[in-house]
This record gives structure tokens, sequence and C-alpha cells, in this order.
């Protein structure tokens, strides 16, 4: 329910019907005699002539008699009022009950029964209470509504409500569907038990008995409610959220004046437009939506004509900014002969009573209709609206979307930095309910941006990368220039249904072009001039590859497979399949097909076609869910291996070679010579969180990283670090459900590692390989991850890069770096939110400059290889002076708790034999291990032992490394243990 006091829940969207049929239902309580000093008025309407009752009047509006032809003029400006602000896209009509000029239902039961609720069950029981008991009479009257002819049903009751009345009137509210449900005791039904009334509200027949306010603004926020707004509210503080802009918060209620022979102050009189978001939430106009540099004419929101009236820049997958052109159509300042003595001119804002078209046609009576309803709005210029639907759609039952003042679902970003409309402390009502100094413009604030206050981030803190300039000063037409610096220039583009993604030098130009795959097919892009023309239709992306000095792209449509040269409308060769293939890998170097071009595909079975003419080269009956091309034996040459849900099988010729027999359900693997020993091991995960190195002939390590995956391993070089000799050793890093996690060759977690993404980031799991570069130029790559919200990146010890994260319009499905320019400069690009994305890196600092891609899109490469190859060339020596740095030591926990085990991490810098000896406070040797085997170096280890059997108190472990040379390094750490 929705009402003035507060908000419990709100009516749901209405339906496409633009016709809304009211049924009003007049209804009053027993005589009280004597009154009720706890409810105004005596139960029954005033029906007092003008002139009785103009006495008791501070203004003559909204006066008695308060009859049918009163009401029925309140009713007209409602359509009126509607009509213009959804500009006819809302029609009302209505009909009274009962058809007396002065005759209401009769209510058995005093107006103190239903007004006296204090628990909010109770208030939602008289409510429904009421309202049944109103339906109940009209039903009964033979002269009466047959309400199956209406969709939309109001009761107003004889006196004031509570939010302008006394301590037992009764609220004014909407009920929805769900609040019959929760309070009414029995269904409200209608004509002879035939129809059921989900839906009503209760209004008073004014808000105020001396004609300070007016019926106009209660009727329209309410009818709001119908068509399925929320209030936008702090109904939690009883403050404002969002002000005197909107007609679901205060601006139904916000003071102006009306110049007759005096100033005379008016609220709920002249009722503003609804704010943009309402009026894109109901239909009523479609925002533009912005994603890269413009500059847009934004058109008033209550003015005719072509041009757009709201302008949507998204920040992420919930976030967005949305700007709209409003002009306070009031005149601010006294008039000639007018004063006020509380306030100062410049909070007075005034239309003349020739603007207003009253009942009585003589300046008197109730308010049908204005000229400019914007009248009274806080000011003039542009707006910009922070919304989060993220918010919305978690609050919107409760009717509480703005009840968080630090992060509300949608928020007035005040040009003036001040933040203060809904504050709690204020001396004057612009400072509360909006002010003039709220839009941007020229002769006032005209810029938003990263480096301004208020700025451009989300809710998160994070940097959006928008930048808006307004280029006018207030007016019907607004011109503002809309900048996204770090988005290469031209995007994103927009790519319906984007779900695939990789970079390949296409037309053979020497520069990596985007293969896109989306909704309508395959696509291709270029940085400087977005989208080709030239598209396969209907198709789902398998690889590309060099056939024959020519990049081929093979597609699969229905069950056919094809490949496309460039700008080719036909495929060169197309091979019916018995099956959609799982899995694909182009290659031409591997050994049993005697460096033929092929294409693998796999799924119940492997099938092996000539890339040249799709030819077959080979069916086997080997299942799985991924092909790679890995040189298991170091002679140079690919071999072709399969992986499936639990193992990995070599394919030779004639001969089907099991490699490594898993346990769990395995996600797609990667290779490469991670131990630089001249030969691939390929890194299996499966979805527990258990990884696997396997090398020829044995399995190298397996480790569980206590998380569950989603996507499987990639492999590339987060340290930077060569041996004595120069040879790298590669890191494996995987994405897990929340974390990202980096293990060296030996299985240990880098340190840093793993990164946790921000509980504040409200990310869904992540389901998205990552991508490896070194973006800075620093020799260590960094991490980039795709999420739900955007891109994140990471240095090799695990911090989040500057300029990080990247917001997207939606969840990221894809993620590339690539010099897609040929500066020899990587770039980034990524698919989000149905936009294709590309960022220049060293927009964000200049810093970021590098090339080198360890990992750079899906499958390694768009051929799908999975094997890393880009590591032949070997790194700068690692020249450590020392072997055992003592500030690259270290153990954890620490303390160590209870019967934990405790971890000794360091780093070698060379190959050493290492011994651990551990020392109480008095010096007593209480450990003593030597390590056997080798040890990985330059690289970090690490030694675990059981602290059972240990006292608590402070301990020494002394570790001891000695190089090949005989050289001895010693490292000392303090342990502590507490029981």
């Amino acid at each position: 329910m929705v009402a003035l006091i507060g908000a419990i829940c709100t009516a749901d969207a209405a339906d496409a019907a633009t016709t809304w049929r009211i049924l009003v239902l007049r209804v009053d309580f027993p005589l009280e005699e004597p009154d009720e000093p706890t409810t105004t008025g005596i139960g029954r309407f005033d029906l007092r002539s003008f002139d009785e009752a103009l006495p008791d009047y501070y203004y003559p509006f909204d006066t008695p008699p308060h009859d049918r032809t009163f009401f029925e003029n309140h009713l007209r400006a409602l359509a009126r009022y509607y009509r213009t602000v959804s500009e006819g896209e809302v029609e009302i009509e209505f009909e009274l009950f009962p058809r007396g000029q002065e005759e209401a239902y009769s209510l058995s039961q005093r107006m103190l029964i239903y007004g006296n609720g204090r628990s909010e069950e109770e208030i939602g029981r008289k409510w429904t209470e009421l309202f049944g008991d109103a339906v109940r009479l009209a039903d009964a009257d033979p002269e009466g509504p047959r309400f199956a002819d209406f969709n939309s049903f109001l009761v107003l009751h004889a006196g004031v409500g509570h939010e302008t009345g006394e301590l037992n009137d009764i609220r004014s509210v909407f009920l929805a569907e769900r609040d019959f449900e929760a309070y009414a005791e029995q269904p409200v039904l209608a004509d002879d038990g035939q129809f059921e009334i989900r839906e009503g509200w209760i209004l008073p027949e004014s808000p105020s008995l001396r004609g300070q306010a007016g019926l106009n603004g209660l009727l329209a926020k309410f009818f709001g409610h119908q068509l399925g707004l929320p209030g936008l509210s702090n109904f939690a503080d009883g403050l404002p959220a969002v002000g005197g802009w909107s007609l679901m918060d205060v601006g139904t209620n916000s003071l102006g004046f009306v110049m007759q022979d005096s100033l005379l102050p008016v609220v709920g009189f002249a009722v503003p437009h609804p704010i943009a978001w309402s009026k894109a939430r109901l239909g009523w106009i479609e925002p533009l939506v912005v994603q890269r540099d413009t500059v847009v004419t934004l058109l008033a929101t209550d003015r005719g004509g072509e041009l757009p009236k709201a302008v949507r820049i998204p920040l992420d997958a919930d976030e967005y900014l949305l700007l709209e052109n409003r002009q306070q159509r009031g005149q601010r300042g006294f008039p000639e002969g007018g004063e006020h003595p509380f306030l100062d001119p410049d909070q007075v804002v005034w239309i003349d009573g020739e603007e207003v078209e009253f009942s009585n046609g003589d300046g008197t009576g109730s308010w049908l209709g204005l000229a400019e309803y914007d009248a009274f709005i806080p000011g003039s210029g542009l707006l910009v609206w922070h919304v989060d639907e993220g918010v919305i759609q978690e609050r919107f039952a409760a009717g509480a979307i703005n009840n968080d003042p630090v992060h509300p679902g949608i928020a007035l970003i005040e040009a003036d930095g001040r933040r203060d409309i809904g504050q709690p402390v204020f001396e004057r009502l612009d400072e509360i309910e909006g002010s003039p100094q709220d839009p941007f413009f020229v002769g006032g604030q005209t810029r938003l941006g990263g480096d301004t206050q208020p700025d451009t981030r989300t809710y998160r803190g994070w940097e959006s990368g928008v930048e808006i300039e307004v280029l006018s000063e207030p007016g019907d037409e607004m011109r503002v220039e809309i900048r996204f610096p770090r988005s290469a220039r031209g995007w994103p583009q927009r790519l319906e249904g984007g779900r695939r993604l990789q970079a390949v030098d296409v037309d053979g130009d020497g520069t990596d072009e985007l293969i896109a795959e989306g909704r309508e097919g395959v696509r291709i892009a270029r940085m400087g001039a977005g989208f080709e023309e030239w598209m396969i239709a209907g198709v789902r992306f398998l690889a590309a590859g060099d056939v024959d000095g020519e990049e081929m792209i093979f597609a699969l449509r229905g069950l056919e497979v094809g490949a496309w040269g460039w700008g080719e409308a036909e495929p060169r060769w197309a091979m019916k399949l018995d099956e959609e293939p799982t899995g694909t890998l182009f290659s031409g170097n591997l050994q049993i097909f005697r460096e033929r071009p092929v294409l693998v595909l796999v799924g119940e079975e492997t099938t092996v076609l000539d890339g040249r003419d799709g030819s077959l080269l080979s069916r086997l009956a080997v299942s799985g869910s991924q092909p790679l091309a890995v040189d298991v034996d170091g002679d140079g040459e690919g071999e072709l291996v399969v992986a499936g849900e639990r193992g990995l099988w070599q394919l030779e010729e004639g001969e089907i070679k099991t490699l490594w027999e898993g346990e769990g359900q395995l996600l797609s693997p990667a290779a490469g010579d991670v131990d630089w020993d001249g030969r691939d091991e390929i890194i299996c995960a499966d979805v527990g969180g258990r990884v696997w190195l396997i090398g020829e002939g044995e399995r190298g390590f397996e480790v569980s990283l206590g998380d569950s995956l989603r996507a499987g391993p990639v492999i590339g070089d987060l340290d930077g670090i060569g041996d004595l000799d120069g040879k790298a050793y590669l890191e494996i890093v995987i994405a897990g459900r929340e974390r990202v996690h980096a293990l060296q060759a030996n299985g240990l977690q880098i340190s840093g590692f793993p990164v946790r993404l921000p509980d504040f980031a409200d990310l869904e799991e992540l389901g998205r390989s990552p991508v490896l570069l070194d973006l800075d130029w620093d020799g260590k790559q960094e991490v980039f991850q795709a999420t739900s919200r955007g891109m994140f990146g990471f240095d090799g010890d695990g911090r989040m890069l500057a300029g990080f994260p990247l917001p997207t319009a939606g969840g990221m499905v894809a993620l590339i770096g690539a010099d897609l320019d040929g500066d020899d400069r990587v770039e980034l690009a990524g698919l989000g939110g149905d936009w294709l994305y590309v960022w220049e890196p060293q927009s964000f600092t200049p810093e970021y400059a590098g090339q080198r891609i360890g990992w750079g899109q899906e499958g390694y490469s768009a051929a799908g290889v999975r094997t890393h190859q880009g590591m032949g060339e070997a790194l700068e020596p690692y020249l450590e002076v020392n072997i055992l740095p003592d500030d690259r030591v270290y153990c954890y926990p620490n303390p160590v708790v209870g019967e934990e085990e405790v971890h000794l991490r360091f780093f070698l810098g060379g190959p050493a034999r290492v011994r651990l000896e551990v020392f109480d406070a008095v010096g007593g040797r209480v450990e003593e291990q030597e390590i056997q085997g080798e040890l990985a170096a330059p690289a970090e280890n690490e030694i675990s032992w059981s602290v059972a059997g240990y006292a608590s108190g402070l301990y020494i472990c002394r570790l001891e490394a000695r190089g090949e040379n005989g050289r001895r390094e010693t490292a000392f750490v303090k342990m502590a243990v507490s029981r």
C-alpha cells in the first residue's frame, strides 16, 4: 500500500490500455455529536454554499459546496493533467456514485473507527475494511454502478486526511492487490459476487478545510500509483528524496504563489510533470541511449517536438545517468504590487491568476487546469539523475526505493554539489526540496565528470569515464556535450545478443580485426571504422586460421560447418555434421595430419576436416568437450589431445592414448611449457576447484583451491622473472566463484592471490576465463577479469590497477587484449549488455603502453588452440643478489590458533637446499626439517607443518638456504601460537 505517511508496497505496472475508467464512491460517516476532537470535521461533507463558507477560508480555492460538481471538477482537472503530461498516452473517464448532487453512501461506523489504527497491520486492516464497506453499500444500491465497467476504484470520504489533519483522521492510500491479500478479511466482491476488486485508493474530500491546500495534488499523485509509479520520498525518515522536481515526491505540494489582488500562497494546486524516469517507466518517452561521444539537444519535458526529452547514459549493468531539461515556468521574485512578510524575493515563484482556469470563472473555486504545470518546480536547466535499477528492483515491492539516503534508487546529482535535498536540518524549503542551483546550465555549473564535485562515479566508487558539459543557458532547447574519454573514438557499437569475441587479422592487412558473434550471426569490426557491412548471417563462430596464406573463418549454420574467406557471401566449402560440436580447434601444426590445416570438432565423437576443402580426414570414437594442440613430447610439433569430462586422450595414427584419467567434471583445459623443460604441460581443473598439472608420463601436481569453478585456466607470466639462464617460468590463473587464483608451476598460490573481488561490487559468479597482458610495460603480465558489472584489472601482486574496473552496460561475456590499430600497443575490447566496447588504456594513464600479450583471448587465439605459445624468447636473467631475501620470508596464519597448520612462505633466488628449524622462547628446538627434492627457483616456495603439541607462546623460525656454489643464507621469522 502507498500512503503519504509511508509506503509498504506499490501498485504493479499498469496494463497497456491507455484509457482508465475511474469509479468514484462518495462516503460519509455518522454525524459526530458532539464533535470528535481527534478527527477533522463532523463526519459529513461540507455542503455549505460558497458565500456561507468563504469567511472561514483563507483563500477562495477548493471552496464548498463539496458536492458532486466539486468532485467532477477535480476529476476533469485530473484527466486534463494526465492527458497533458503523457502527451495523450493516458485518457481518464469517470463516474461518481451515488448520482445525487449532495448524496453520499453513509457508513455505519464513525470516522474514528476507520482512522485510529496504530500498527501497520491494524492500519492496513482498517483501510481494507473502509474500502470494502464502501463497495458493499454501492453494490447494494439499485441505481449503483456496474463495477466491471471500471478499472480504477476511488473512495472519497468526508473529512481531511491524516497527513494534514488530526491524529485519527484516515490516511490517504493506494491499496495494491497484495494489500488486500494481506489485510482484508474477505475478498472485495461486487456485481452480485461476480467481480473481485483487487486495487483501490482512498482519499479525503480535501487536504484542507480552509483553502490552503488543493485536492489536485493528492489525486494526481495517487493516480500515479494506479499507473504503476512508486513513491519517490524517503519514507523511512519522512523526508524528501528527489524533492519538488517530482510528482511522486513533494512536488505535488510545492509552495507557489498566484497573483490576484494580492500574492496568495498555494500548495497542492499546481502539479508538476513526472520526472523523466517516471515517464520512461510508463512508456510516455523513450530516452536516447548515449554510449559514445556526441552533442545532443534536449527538449524541455513539457514541450512538444521531435527532439529527445531524455538521455540515458549507462554506467554499469544497473546504474545509469538520466538527463532531462526542466524549465520553471513561473516567475521568480515579487511581482509589482506583491510582497511577502517572511520570504525573500528569490524564494517566491508566482503565476498570474489569468494562467489558471477556475471552476467559478472569477478566480475562485477549483483549479481546472494551468497553462504551465511546471510552474513551481525549483529551477531551470539540465537535471542529471543517478538511477540504480538494482536498488529499485530490490526495494520496489516495499515502496522503499529511496529510503536509503546514502544509496537511493533515484537521486538528483545536484549541480552545486551540496546534496541538500532530503537533509533533516534546513533553514529554507529550497534547501530540502530543491533549489535553482540543482540543474546544470551556462551561467551556473556546466560540467560533470570524474574530476568534478559532484562527479560521475558509480555508487560503488568506480570511475565511469563519463563527462557531461552543458552548452546552453536555460531554455526549451538545451545542448549538452557527452564524452567518454576512456573509450576508443566511435566505440562502443551496438551488437544485439553478443556472446563471443575473438581477434585475428582477417583481411591480411597486418592488423587484427575483431570477430564478434551476436544474435544475427558473425560480424567483423575494425577499431577505426566500426562494424563492416559484410557479415556471415545466422551462424555460430567456431574458429579462424591460416589456410594456404589466407585467413579463413569457420562457422556453424544449423548442423552445417563451412569456411568463409574475407567478404565472401557463400562458404568456400560446407560439410554436414551429425551433431553440434561442443569444442573446436584449428591447427596447421598437428603431427598426425602432416601439417595440413585441419579443423577439429569434438562432441560425442571427434571429427577432423581438411581446412582447405572440408574433406573428412578422420572420425574417431572419442567424446570430449575441448581439443588442444599440445607439444607433449617437446619435438616442436603439436599432438592432438582431446579433453573429456573425466580425462585426456591423445590421438595418434591408428591409436588413442590415454594421457590422464580425471575424477570430476573437467572444464576446458590449458597447455603450455610452464616449467621451461621444452615440453608442454596440460593444466586441468574441475568444477569442484581441483587443479592438476599433467606432464608427459606423470602428474606434476594436484591442488584444491577451496573454490568452485565455472571457467577453465589460462597461462601467462605474472612475475616477469627469468631464472639465472633467463628462462621464464609461467603462472596459471583461474577464475573461481568470487576470487581469482594464480598458481606457480609448483602449485603454490602467488603472494597476493587469490584476489577476492569486492563484496560491495555485488557481482554474480565469475563465469569467464581471465585475460593476461603486460599493460604497463613492466615486464609482468596483469590479470583482466570479465564480470557481471564490467572488467576488473589486477597486477601480479593482486592489487587493483589504476583506472579499473571498467563498468559496462551489462554483464561482460567476452574480453580481449590485442593491438587493434597497429600502434604496437594493446587495446582492450569486450562484449557487455548488447554493446561491443573498445578502450584505449593510455587514456587512463600514459603508463599503459604495453604490448606483451600472455593469454589475450578465449582459447588463446581465434584458432582455439588453448596452448600458450608466446614465451619462446628468454627474459632478462634473474640477478637477485640474495638466494634467500629475508624480506620475502613470512609465515601464515600468524598467530597460529588451536591445532591449525602453519605455512612458511619464502622466495628462492636460485637453486638451493633448504633447512628449517623452530625454537621456543628459551631456545629449545621444537621442529627441524630438511627439504628434500627440487624446489622452484627463482620462485616462491612453501613449507607446512602442524603445531599440534606446541604450547602457547612466541617461537623463532630459522630458515637456511644453501646454494649450488655452497653459499649459505639465513632468514628468521617470529611465529606466535595461541591456544
